[in-house]
């Protein structure tokens, strides 16, 4: 999911036979004081402006548009092949940290994520 696809559809059938139609949109968990994490389902218009998310850490492999009026920071230093529990994150944080406490410090709200969460 991208952030200019905000939600899923989601279809129900009903016991009567009707059709329902209804949106889910994913959201991060907030980890700690303005920081959610989440995978990059999270990352979708709905859920940032809900938030009033400011700043996007992306810790994947490829390139993903930024929602609308955040600033937004890709980590190269990371690839799917390491998203394993014993990966090495040391490059991930090097880049990540200063990020989040230059945000933080301006009063930013931070979303952080990978592709699974």
């Amino acid at each position: 999911m991208n952030s200019s696809s905000p939600a899923r559809r989601i279809i129900s059938f009903g016991g009567n036979g009707y059709v329902r139609t209804s949106t889910c949109v994913s959201y991060p968990n907030e980890v700690c004081h303005n920081v959610f994490l989440g995978s990059a389902a999270c990352v979708n218009a709905a859920a940032v402006a809900n938030l009033r998310v400011s700043h996007v850490f992306s810790i994947v492999d490829r390139r993903m548009a930024a929602p609308p009026g955040t600033t937004h920071r890709p980590s190269a230093a990371f690839r799917t092949r390491s998203e394993a529990a014993s990966a090495d994150l040391t490059p991930v944080m090097r880049v990540a940290l200063p990020f989040l406490a230059a945000a933080l410090r301006s009063g930013g709200r931070v979303l952080v994520h990978c592709d699974r969460g």
